[in-house]
């Protein structure tokens, strides 16, 4: 049989390392502030389609 050489974190707990120390500062990281933590929970919430989204994203000053 064969032999465990190591064993590495998956991907969300390397994630949750990287970015703990900035979440400790700032309470809607990985979002850059509260109005795009909300603009996000909306978009979710409403079941609003990706593609959606990215055409308000484009519209200027938005």
């Amino acid at each position: 049989a064969g032999k465990v050489l190591r064993i590495e974190k998956n991907v969300h707990e390397r994630w949750k390392e990287i970015s703990a120390g900035e979440r400790k500062s700032d309470v809607y990281h990985p979002f850059a502030s509260r109005l795009d933590w909300e603009i996000s929970q909306w978009a979710v919430k409403e079941k609003v389609s990706q593609s959606s989204f990215n055409r308000l994203l484009k519209i200027p000053q938005v």
